[in-house]
């Protein structure tokens, strides 16, 4: 199941960062669903765009992606809604984590913009319980 949070960002007024909450080694469940706006208008994604994600987690670690390490597209743009997938590495550790979207045509840059996770330790598993969820999940996407 993907549990997809829904979120607002006017590109035109950003006032504070918005937060979604997710748990630690939630591992190809959460998305995060952003409904882009210009002021009153709704910000068409640009068919020719692209998205790249970074992240900066509480340890100091961060990354970049576009890509899940399945290989599967890290964002999906439909209209003016932009929906990043969140990869395994962005909650591997308690805490803030940064996450943040731009979005470019070419060598352009349209729009950087920002989300704050926190993510919530997870509840004592083992390493058995873990890799049954990944075998879990893994079947359920192979239908």
């Amino acid at each position: 199941m993907i549990v997809t949070h829904d979120i607002t960002i006017d590109l035109q007024n950003r006032k504070g960062v918005p937060r979604v909450d997710a748990t630690q080694d939630d591992r190809y469940t959460r998305d995060i669903a952003i409904t882009l706006m210009s002021g009153a208008e709704p910000w068409e994604f640009p068919s020719d765009a692209v998205t790249v994600i970074r992240y900066s987690k509480s340890d100091g670690v961060g990354g970049v992606y576009d890509t899940m390490p399945d290989g599967t597209a890290a964002w999906h743009a439909e209209g003016n809604v932009l929906t990043l997938a969140l990869a395994p590495q962005v909650l591997t550790v308690p805490g803030a984590v940064m996450l943040s979207a731009t979005v470019s045509r070419g060598e352009e840059i349209l729009h950087i913009f920002s989300v704050a996770i926190q993510v919530l330790p997870k509840v004592a598993a083992n390493e058995e319980t873990i890799r049954i969820v990944d075998e879990a999940i893994a079947y359920i996407k192979s239908f």
